[in-house]
């Protein structure tokens, strides 16, 4: 029985983060692929710039290692059967 609770739990929060996730990013227009800024690797303490995707309003969607940011993460792209890793540096 808890683990049943567990799943629906994870499941919740799962679902909760998607329908964030959605809010924030939804209807935002790609305008370029960039890497960060190694003065702003620097300020972060990272080892690796991260590619982070600009948005034509100007946000930046970035990826980390942790929530506590402690690195830079990769993309992963799964798009008709091709994989592609868009990787830190």
């Amino acid at each position: 029985m808890k683990k049943l609770a567990q799943n629906q739990n994870s499941n919740s929060l799962t679902q909760a983060y998607a329908s964030i996730a959605t809010h924030v990013l939804q209807g935002k227009v790609v305008s370029h692929i960039t890497y960060q800024y190694f003065e702003k690797k620097d300020e972060y303490d990272w080892k690796q710039a991260a590619p982070i995707v600009v948005f034509t309003d100007g946000s930046q969607l970035i990826p980390i290692a942790d929530e506590a940011m402690s690195t830079a993460g990769a993309f992963y792209l799964s798009e008709n059967e091709i994989e592609n890793i868009i990787p830190p540096i």
